[in-house]
């Protein structure tokens, strides 16, 4: 009896000795992190014109001065084969040719004249696709190329010197960041991911590719996966508050993350959280004016624009469906 008596204080004192450990450590995250909040960061929404339609979990990707962008959900919950570029200097909208399927939850990337889509969902019976085509800009073309090695939706994809990269998402094997080489037209695995994560945001800066927050089996990650390519190797930002469906974009070396959702919290978010890339400090900017979840991002001339999405999430998402652009500029 003493023996067992024994054996119970032991594992109770181990126990607690662990507690105490991830108690400290959790204590030393949070004094890291809050060392590096900075406080607020002044600046103005102000709504713009609307796109041509409503739009929710669609892809964009940017050419200088012009975003191009397709897919997502129209109200209802249609899939949507739209696909249009908005010309941020004249502030017009054009039609082009239509995506050669109806997806949502897809991606889009730019490169030497060329609009790149990988995976997604057809449908709400969420079957990841391994779809990948081209868009000719010039010719206003869609040709299918080969096939990723694996199926992926609420991923993200990026082009980097001659290459289109996948990351994240859901679907097959999707720790492996996937690499298509545009001159040699194959596929290859060059990484794998630190963690899972999906309905996060990509940016460049510098020779790093940084995924932005997102979430994993319906938790949101508060923090950012940065792959630097010289090193070939990931390394990891915290971040104030983990946001999922988000819009994220980059003036100089500050990144914008805005807005976003909890899934099961069933919440969109009109947070506007700014990163110093240079420090990994963090601020506070001015909320949006409408939560927004499902839209998209982009900076120009040293303002950042949001565009579509939904205001509210989960089940209402398809009954509120914008088509509302606004434009944050620093004071």
């Amino acid at each position: 009896m003493k023996k067992i008596i024994l054996i119970l204080m032991i594992a109770l004192i181990v126990l607690v000795a662990v507690a105490l450990v991830v108690l400290i450590s959790g204590c030393q995250e949070h004094e890291s992190l809050e060392g590096k909040i900075k406080g607020e960061m002044e600046g103005e929404w102000k709504q713009l014109y609307s796109m041509p339609l409503a739009l929710g979990e669609f892809s964009s990707a940017k050419d200088n001065g012009k975003i191009y962008f397709g897919g997502g959900f129209e109200p209802g919950g249609v899939t949507s084969s739209v696909f249009k570029v908005f010309d941020a200097d004249k502030q017009s909208f054009q039609s082009l040719g239509s995506l050669p399927v109806g997806l949502h939850h897809t991606s889009f990337a730019y490169l030497d004249d060329k609009i790149y889509l990988a995976g997604g969902w057809e449908d709400l019976d969420f079957d990841a696709t391994d779809y990948f085509y081209s868009y000719d800009i010039k010719n206003d073309e869609w040709t299918e190329k080969e096939n990723m090695p694996h199926k992926r939706a609420a991923h993200r994809i990026t082009a980097y010197k001659d290459s289109i990269l996948v990351f994240g998402g859901v679907g097959e094997s999707t720790l492996e960041v996937l690499k298509y080489n545009t001159t040699s037209s194959d596929w290859k695995t060059i990484a794998e991911l630190p963690q899972n994560r999906e309905h996060h945001t990509i940016e460049h800066f510098n020779d790093k590719i940084y995924l932005v927050s997102g979430r994993w089996d319906g938790q949101n990650i508060a923090s950012i996966d940065v792959f630097d390519f010289n090193e070939e190797s990931f390394e990891q930002i915290e971040i104030k508050k983990g946001v999922s469906g988000h819009g994220s974009a980059i003036i100089e070396n500050k990144l914008h993350i805005i807005g976003g959702e909890h899934l099961r919290e069933i919440v969109a978010y009109d947070i506007h959280q700014v990163i110093d890339l240079k420090t990994n400090e963090i601020y506070s900017a001015t909320p949006l004016p409408t939560n927004r979840h499902g839209h998209r991002a982009y900076a120009h001339n040293n303002s950042v624009f949001a565009f579509g999405g939904a205001i509210d999430a989960e089940y209402n998402t398809f009954e509120t469906t914008t088509s509302m652009v606004h434009k944050w500029e620093k004071n």
